[in-house]
């Protein structure tokens, strides 16, 4: 799309000229047709110039030489420089004429206000636009540990003297801000790790970011998702009459962990993963995986009630 062009009319050596007014240009340029026509009642020599122009887009612009004119604007007389370029270039009227002849760029007077629809909007979330770190606080995500996994309790690693006052500060940022939460003991355990950005001596280090060794350990830890295809047979969980699992089909995915199932008598239901479980084809397959599914809950609630429990022994 292209923009719409200003332009300005000026009388150059008695000769009426329609310029356009470029602010990205410097110099005042001319072309070669139009020097030739105003300069033909009064022969202007035209001296070399010693400047290159560009384009926009960085092409050489072809230039015969420089001359000083009389130039009228309104009620202004000026003598001002003119550089004629070869060819049919367009006449630019740029920034070196804006202050002789009196022309300025308007600035901004007025700022439309906020309406008071979005007023309102700002207001009642004004916890979403603070520039403040925000909280989740949608519905309680549950990450599964595979009930073979025995808890890590990692050994911290050995901080340099200088950095701990940073690093003191960033755990309390991090508490006060609700990222972190002080436990007195935890089965699990993992080493922080120091980002530094700035390549000095350690007295001079500054502490820039903390993060956890727990990522390496995640794929091990946790269970995987478990994820099914269409026509997959399942059991989602039936929320009309009291929760029971119900026999259906899987008919399409709805998101990354979501689906679209439909029950043996029609009805369609969405439900998340955590809602689904696996429909086997023989009873012995399914007693099977019920059995491993209360192991997983057992296990689970063991290791919460152990995160819980007071801390028996200082570790230094």
């Amino acid at each position: 799309m292209l923009s719409r062009q200003i332009g300005v009319a000026v009388v150059i050596e008695n000769f009426p000229c329609e310029k356009e007014i470029d602010t990205g240009s410097e110099f005042n340029i001319l072309s070669e047709y139009l020097f030739q026509k105003l300069s033909q009642e009064r022969k202007i020599r035209l001296e070399p110039i010693t400047v290159k122009l560009a384009t926009f887009l960085g092409e050489l612009v072809k230039v015969k030489g420089s001359c000083s004119v009389n130039v009228q604007y309104g009620n202004i007389h000026r003598a001002l420089i003119l550089i004629v370029a070869k060819d049919r270039c367009p006449n630019l009227l740029g920034l070196n004429w804006f202050e002789p002849l009196g022309i300025h760029i308007s600035s901004v007077h007025h700022l439309k206000s906020t309406p008071p629809q979005i007023s309102e909007l700002l207001r009642k979330y004004r916890s979403v636009f603070t520039e403040e770190l925000g909280m989740y606080i949608g519905k309680p995500v549950s990450l599964s540990l595979d009930p073979n996994v025995t808890p890590i309790c990692m050994k911290a690693r050995k901080l340099p003297f200088a950095w701990r006052e940073k690093i003191d500060a960033k755990f309390d940022k991090l508490v006060e801000q609700g990222v972190l939460k002080p436990v007195d003991h935890s089965v699990w355990s993992t080493p922080i790790a120091t980002h530094h950005f700035e390549k000095a001596r350690i007295p001079n280090s500054s502490c820039q970011s903390i993060v956890s060794d727990a990522y390496a350990y995640a794929n091990k830890t946790f269970e995987k998702v478990c994820k099914f295809q269409t026509d997959d047979q399942v059991y989602p969980m039936n929320y009309s009459s009291g929760k029971h699992w119900k026999a259906a089909t899987i008919v399409s995915l709805t998101g990354p962990l979501s689906y679209q199932v439909e029950t043996e008598d029609g009805q369609r239901w969405r439900r998340h993963t955590e809602q689904l479980k696996k429909r086997y084809v023989t009873g012995e397959e399914n007693h099977r995986a019920e059995k491993i599914e209360s192991l997983k809950k057992t296990t689970r609630e063991e290791s919460e009630a152990a995160s819980q429990s007071p801390d028996t022994a200082s570790v230094k």
